[in-house]
């Protein structure tokens, strides 16, 4: 039992210390804008990229990004206006026991956020390979739906919705999307184990429980036999 309390108390400070290192995370990152592309290798002959998917975080530190490199992403808002631009080198190569070329890999690359993306186009040496539109990150129509999240449109996405992100806040509610023992909501209760057996009495307890009912039995007929000598005593006179 004593380890058992011990192990329930490591565990709590445990948790507490992944939530106080979560929250200075938050204080000392900045939000970003991640999006994931598919680069398909143009040594092959294609020479084209691919929009897979992207989402709303934080970052802390942001990674070292090169003065030159074959491929540059570019985010644009409502207006057309630049927001965030970086250079992306692609490696299309695995290294292991041999060396082999791929025809495709995929980046996922952090850009600076803004409520007001909406384009982004992809060059490779100045060549356009990518432009696509950038759909709404926040509609504030009240339910956290297409690419929202609580970090995007936290007026839509509560802490605990399954956006995608993982929250640990507590907030009495477990978050989906974390993983187990992140999230100090999702610990869950041990239920009481009931036992559906009959109780058990031993034979010592069951033979006083019968002598006690053989002399309340007596004492019931006593009481009987003395009540009905009264009466009929009573009435004779």
């Amino acid at each position: 039992m004593k380890q058992l309390n011990h192990w329930k108390k490591q565990t709590k400070i445990g948790v507490c210390i992944l939530i106080f290192l979560f929250f200075v995370s938050l204080v000392c990152a900045d939000k970003a804008f991640f999006v994931t592309l598919k680069f398909y290798n143009p040594a092959l002959g294609n020479d084209s990229v691919e929009l897979l998917g992207y989402s709303v975080g934080y970052i802390n530190p942001w990674p070292d990004e090169p003065k030159s490199a074959d491929y540059q992403i570019r985010l644009y808002d409502s207006h057309g206006d630049l927001i965030s631009e970086r250079n992306h080198q692609v490696i299309f190569l695995l290294f292991g026991r041999f060396v082999r070329e791929l025809n495709q890999t995929i980046s996922i690359i952090p850009m600076k956020y803004s409520r007001d993306i909406k384009h982004i186009q992809v060059y490779r040496k100045g060549t356009l390979l990518l432009s696509r539109k950038i759909t709404e990150l926040c509609n504030g129509n009240g339910f956290c739906d297409g690419k929202e999240n609580y970090y995007s449109c936290s007026t839509d996405c509560k802490s605990y919705s399954a956006d995608g992100v993982c929250v640990p806040v507590g907030d009495f509610v477990c978050d989906p999307d974390c993983l187990q023992g992140t999230d100090p909501d999702c610990y869950k209760v041990k239920p009481i184990e009931v036992s559906h057996r009959p109780m058990e009495v031993s034979a010592e307890v069951e033979e006083r429980f019968n002598v006690w009912i053989a002399i309340a039995f007596l004492a019931f007929m006593c009481a009987l036999l003395l009540s009905f000598l009264y009466y009929k005593r009573r009435h004779a006179k």
